[in-house]
């Protein structure tokens, strides 16, 4: 993390802090997945000033941060957003989840919804949604699942 030398202040770490939660939460790499929340930053770093240009100081800083990164075969919980004829799309934090209407077993849609036998699933609804399918594009990660039925 890079400090401006007029940012120096007297709590140097919040400081740092506030930086890495600005830089990193809610961002998403391939490898990785989605930086949900950063847990904690280590109080101990180094710091090295650039001598080359306006005087920056940069700050190695370890930090633990907490993580989701889809995979196939995955469950998990996920609100739906989107209900149409073709199927439902669903959000688990910032991934988006496609469940096709192949992949809905004796549901039927009608009206917003879908019914199978008493049980009615719309907008606003969390259900359980297992990973299929994973596709990795432009900082996003974007999946195809089906739904999972107790």
């Amino acid at each position: 993390i890079y400090i401006e030398p007029d940012e120096i202040v007297n709590n140097i770490h919040d400081l740092i802090e506030y930086k890495i939660n600005e830089k990193y939460e809610k961002t998403c790499n391939k490898d990785y997945g989605y930086i949900l929340k950063i847990e904690n930053v280590e109080k101990n770093y180094t710091n090295i000033v650039n001598t080359i240009g306006n005087g920056e100081i940069l700050f190695k800083v370890y930090f633990i941060c907490l993580v989701l990164k889809p995979t196939k075969g995955m469950t998990l919980s996920g609100k739906i957003y989107m209900i149409f004829r073709h199927g439902i799309f669903a959000n688990i934090d910032q991934i988006k989840i496609l469940i096709p209407v192949s992949k809905l077993n004796k549901w039927t849609f009608e009206k917003d919804q879908f019914i199978k036998d008493d049980k009615i699933l719309k907008i606003g609804d969390v259900i359980n949604i297992n990973i299929s399918e994973i596709r990795y594009e432009k900082k996003n990660f974007s999946c195809i699942g089906t739904l999972y039925e107790n």
